[in-house]
């Protein structure tokens, strides 16, 4: 997400922007325990946040834990009412 006077943010791009850096964070733990021989298979990075179909940038170790996160985070934003097609309340 490139960056944005915080007054010219919406409610959605906060939620967004707290998930990503709690999501970059748990990766930054869960990446920290990976194995060498893991990093070696060519896991890659692939977890993205899409709302109104804008990527909120892509984050995570290629693993599920961090897939689920992302699209759990995406969910959850669409319940608070964000309109998927238009990433607006």
């Amino acid at each position: 997400m490139s960056p944005v006077n915080s007054t010219d943010m919406t409610p959605v791009d906060h939620s967004v922007m707290y998930l990503n850096n709690y999501i970059q964070k748990m990766n930054l733990l869960w990446r920290k325990e990976a194995k060498a021989d893991d990093e070696k298979r060519g896991l890659g990075w692939s977890a993205t946040i899409h709302v109104g179909g804008t990527p909120y940038g892509s984050v995570g170790y290629h693993d599920k834990k961090i897939d689920a996160l992302a699209s759990a985070a995406r969910r959850a934003l669409i319940d608070l009412g964000v309109d998927p097609s238009t990433g607006k309340w």
